[in-house]
């Protein structure tokens, strides 16, 4: 199976995210070097033009600095940051597909046909190696998002995932809707969304 990686532009702002923790002085680089591993500080100082993929577990032990020193250890730290990384996405491109959605939320098919496409296509791209599948409810905002091959995506990626399904499936929907998700295998992952 080949290494699990994830999407430079989700590296690098994760990395931009522990730099301005190092510029504010509350992570020092003796800490980072402790919870990196060598090429990764390298990393951090100076990035790498063009690589477009960058292993998951780095990525992983990025935001697992950020969740410990920002979010004081808390998993709902990253789910919250998966919301705001939707928004960052939303004024880099991504509002078109909400607009998109959002014209036809009242029309006659089911809400999933317009929404989910979206609720699969963002993860799926910043991803390797894994395969989603969506399982839509009736109800708007009701859907179960199951990835397999998932043995690879650590924990810090599924909370963060999370919030970034929560936060698409409420503008997509219109409506409030809620993520929970779990891992009921080593290899799978399932997230189940539910309106509010």
């Amino acid at each position: 199976m080949n290494e699990f990686r994830i999407r430079e532009s989700a590296v690098r702002m994760a990395r931009e995210e522990v730099l301005a923790l190092v510029a504010e002085g509350r992570l020092s680089w003796e800490d980072l070097h402790a919870r990196l591993e060598p090429d990764e500080i390298s990393l951090v100082q100076e990035m790498p033009p063009s690589l477009n993929w960058y292993p998951i577990a780095t990525y992983d032990r990025l935001v697992t600095t950020l969740m410990d020193v920002e979010g004081g250890g808390s998993s709902e730290y990253l789910v919250e940051r998966g919301k705001k990384v939707v928004e960052s996405l939303t004024a880099a491109g991504l509002e078109l597909r909400i607009q998109e959605a959002s014209l036809h939320r009242e029309s006659a098919d089911p809400w999933w046909a317009r929404v989910g496409p979206a609720l699969v296509t963002l993860p799926s791209a910043i991803y390797s190696d894994t395969n989603w599948l969506l399982v839509p409810g009736e109800d708007r905002g009701r859907f179960t998002l199951e990835v397999t091959d998932a043995s690879g995506l650590p924990e810090s990626l599924r909370h963060s995932v999370q919030g970034v399904l929560e936060c698409l499936a409420t503008r997509l929907t219109g409506a409030l809707v809620r993520v929970t998700s779990g891992r009921p295998s080593l290899d799978r992952v399932v997230f189940r969304g539910s309106p509010a």
